[in-house]
């Protein structure tokens, strides 16, 4: 990827174009090794750099061709190398089962793991329906989209409530879990 400085002095990235190439005499760094390298994110907010469904100043949309976050490349890779839904289910698992991030403040880890799960059921409609020659997908004759079954999507949120968790980075504990006196605040912050 490489990142540029727009006209109005804001910065973002242009994505490697074309199919990723992994090298075919180092059997160290195949496609399917680069799937399940660990990445953590440490204190990962929305997980901005897991996975880049919006850009962070606007709130804008990035379509899933110009995303880089270390997920995205991941799902990338996994669309740009497998064929059928068994396969690619096998491979997105390993995926998100390989990826990390932890966060201090819950309404920040709920928006990290949504943003996660979303990612998912975005890759799966990205590989598996067709698009026209603007590059929009195709709908059923009901109007729909194939999406992957609710099971499949249940599992997934599974893998990523366990891999994205709420914990004090400095103290490597739940937060405030330390405190000597347990005080019990109501929802308007009074005791």
């Amino acid at each position: 990827n490489r990142e540029v400085i727009n006209e109005d002095g804001t910065h973002s990235w242009i994505p490697t174009e074309g199919k990723i190439q992994f090298s075919e005499d180092d059997k160290d760094k195949t496609w399917q090794k680069y799937i399940v390298d660990l990445r953590l994110e440490i204190t990962c907010g929305e997980a901005p750099y897991l996975v880049s469904r919006y850009d962070t100043t606007t709130g804008e949309s990035i379509p899933i061709s110009r995303r880089i976050g270390i997920l995205d490349r991941k799902m990338r890779v996994v669309n740009e190398n497998v064929d059928n839904e068994k396969d690619w289910y096998t491979m997105a698992e390993k995926a998100f089962k390989h990826t990390y991030g932890y966060e201090w403040q819950g309404d920040n880890l709920l928006l990290a793991r949504e943003a996660l799960l979303y990612t998912y059921i975005e890759y799966f409609i990205d590989k598996f329906n067709p698009k026209d020659e603007n590059g929009k997908y195709i709908r059923n004759a009901n109007g729909e989209l194939r999406v992957h079954t609710k099971q499949k999507i249940i599992n997934a949120a599974r893998w990523i409530s366990w891999n994205i968790w709420q914990m004090d980075g400095l103290k490597m504990v739940v937060p405030n879990s330390c405190e000597k006196a347990n005080i019990i605040i109501d929802l308007f912050g009074e005791r």
